[in-house]
This record gives structure tokens, sequence and C-alpha cells, in this order.
């Protein structure tokens, strides 16, 4: 018995229908990478912040591998600050699912991906390594041994994020402070003329405190109404060093590049960073130094 095989215009039209399924599934399987590529970045960035953050605890310092650079030399140090994590707190350093170097910014406390275009003016992927701007720690120390919060006295105050500002004129400004049970906020806290202690003539450098740039002391002064057990919020007119350093390179003064976008200087120190960052509204209760 002869067997007929496919005749030739049979076959072009099979293999047409199977192009045009094909056609029609690549969009889709391109995506699905995009995806994967996406959440694998997702997944390096939290593994790396997560080292960051082990580092920062285990240090009692901020992760900054800068510190001390200028130019070429602090460029190469935030591309490569995987470096600093190796063994302790990373298995090996790692590259972005398109090949590419991931970055860190110290200021903008945060490491990102250049994603899948490499271009740092366009999307990025990022996570951020730190809680947000706001006190997390308030200790009065009584200097005059009795049992009071007057002049005379110290309040060291520590933030989660390095200081770049607050407002200078009165210390009584950058504080909300709070009896315990009660919504009227006390009218001079710190008492008169009270202003937080410059460190700058210090060792430590242009640090605004011995702890480490996350912190501030106030003197408390004549008048001050205040204590052990109050609510301490710090107002907005605290910021960190990410706003501190935009601040002048702007019209407005504390705006955002065009289009929230950003830019390659964004993680250069001299050319500042695009994550403003004011304090929150977490309170802490003020505490006896131990």
């Amino acid at each position: 018995m002869h067997k007929q095989g496919f005749t030739l215009i049979e076959l072009l039209v099979v293999i047409t229908i199977l192009a045009i399924l094909a056609g029609a599934a690549v969009p889709y399987v391109q995506n699905y990478l995009d995806d994967a590529r996406i959440s694998t970045a997702k997944s390096d960035l939290n593994e790396l912040r997560n080292a960051i953050m082990r580092y920062e605890t285990d240090n009692s310092e901020f992760f900054n591998p800068g510190f001390g650079k200028t130019g070429d030399e602090y460029k190469k140090a935030l591309g490569t600050f995987q470096q600093r994590l190796v063994g302790g707190y990373l298995m090996k350093p790692m590259t972005d699912p398109w090949g590419r170097i991931y970055y860190y910014s110290h200021a903008a406390a945060m490491v990102f991906s250049a994603a899948d275009d490499g271009s740092l003016e366009t999307n990025i992927i990022s996570r951020d390594v730190r809680p947000l701007m706001a006190p997390t720690r308030a200790w009065w120390t009584d200097n005059n041994n009795n049992s009071m919060v007057d002049a005379g006295d110290i309040v060291d105050i520590k933030f989660a994020r390095p200081i770049g500002g607050y407002d200078t004129s009165d210390i009584n400004n950058n504080f909300v402070v709070t009896p315990t049970g009660k919504t009227t906020p006390r009218a001079n806290p710190f008492g008169d003329g009270a202003v937080i202690e410059d460190f700058s003539g210090l060792a430590v450098g242009s640090r605004k405190h011995p702890r480490g740039n996350n912190w501030v002391r106030i003197k408390i002064c004549p008048n001050a109404d205040m204590e052990v057990g109050d609510n301490i919020v710090a107002s907005s007119t605290f910021y960190d060093t990410a706003e501190a350093s935009i601040i002048g390179k702007f019209p407005s003064g504390l705006g955002l590049y065009e289009d929230d976008k950003i830019q390659p200087e964004d993680y250069f120190p001299d050319n500042g960073t695009i994550i403003p960052n004011k304090s929150g509204d977490t309170s802490v209760k003020l505490k006896a130094a131990q």
C-alpha cells in the first residue's frame, strides 16, 4: 500500500502556524525573564542590606567604605564595597542579573542596581539599609546629682541615620517634648538658650558627638521644663546626610532631581544624592543614663 506524505503547501502552512505561535510567545517569555531578573536583583539587594545591617550592629558604626577617600578612590570604594563585607557578612561579591556591579550610597543609605539598561539616569532597583530618620534613644545625665532635669545636666539623643543638619537658632525648635499621658507639649523643655554642643574640635573630626555623627548632645539651661519619662519627637528641622548633601544645590533648597531619577553623580560625595530624609514623628522616652 502506497503511503501518501505531506505536500509542500501543507508543510508551509504548518511552519507558518508554528512561527506565528512562537512569535506570540516571545514577549511573554521575555517578560518572564525580565521579572525573574528583577526578583533576583531584589533578593541580592536584600542580602546586601542584611550584611550591612549586621556589620553596623557588630561594629557600632555606620558602614562607610568611602570614608576618608575622595575623587576616583571614593567612586572605586562605592563600586567595590562588597569586599569589605566578604568573610564575616557575605559569602562572596555579587553582580546583578545583568552582569554589572551593585552600588552603595552611604549618604542615601541604600544599595542599588542600575537594572536592565545599566544607566543610573533611568530606572534603578534599590533597598534602604537603615530605618527612617528618627530618634531611637534619649539619655539624661544628672550632673548635679539632684534627681532633677535642670541647668548643668546633659541629654544625649541618638538617631537612626547620620545627622546632616538642624535648626541652630533654638534647640527647643528641633524637638517636641510631651509629658507621659499628656497631649500638650512643654514650651521650654531644654531651657533658655539651649544649644547642641559642637564637637568639631575633637579628634573625631566633624562629628557632632563623640559616639558618632548620629548623636547630638544638649546642655540643659536655666528654666528648663523636662522630666524623665517625657516623650521626645524630633521635628522636621532635623535631616540626615542625604538631605544635607542637596541643600544649596537646587533653587528650592530641598528639591529632588527632575522626575525623581537618580543621576550618575548621586553616589559621588561632591554632587549629592536624591534621598532627602527629614525626621519622622517616632517618639522616644527620656531615660536616665546607665
